[in-house]
């Protein structure tokens, strides 16, 4: 069963996530991503209706899992987050399969490849 801190640490994550602080990686899993701090992993999948978030130990083994589903908007509203979890959660999942990919160098290679007066 969720509670209120697994809002606080969501939003947490994601902040660091949209901030650059928190480097996202590819799995053996297809589509899922993960970042690793110092005793623990987290990672993050996108099911057909809902945002997974698991957090593993350091052998491996998974310690929690939630969904989207699993968190009260009004804990978001709480810590005051305007956005839900789903918002959230599928917008950080977004930023850590665009960063674990690499897509934004790829973009920026192919467009230096077509035009050369880009600016970056």
């Amino acid at each position: 069963m969720a509670y209120k801190k697994l809002a606080v640490l969501t939003n947490s994550l994601y902040r660091k996530t949209l901030s650059g602080s928190i480097n996202w990686e590819e799995t053996a899993l297809s589509d899922v991503y993960q970042t690793s701090l110092a005793n623990y992993s987290l990672r993050i999948s996108l099911d057909a209706a809902c945002v997974r978030i698991t957090i593993v130990n350091e052998v491996g083994s998974e310690i929690e899992t939630f969904v989207d589903e699993d968190l009260s908007s009004e804990w978001f509203d709480e810590i005051g987050v305007d956005e839900g979890p789903y918002t959230i959660m599928k917008s950080m999942y977004e930023v850590a399969r665009r960063r674990a990919l690499g897509s934004e160098q790829a973009i920026n290679d192919i467009l230096r490849e077509l035009d050369d007066d880009l600016p970056f």
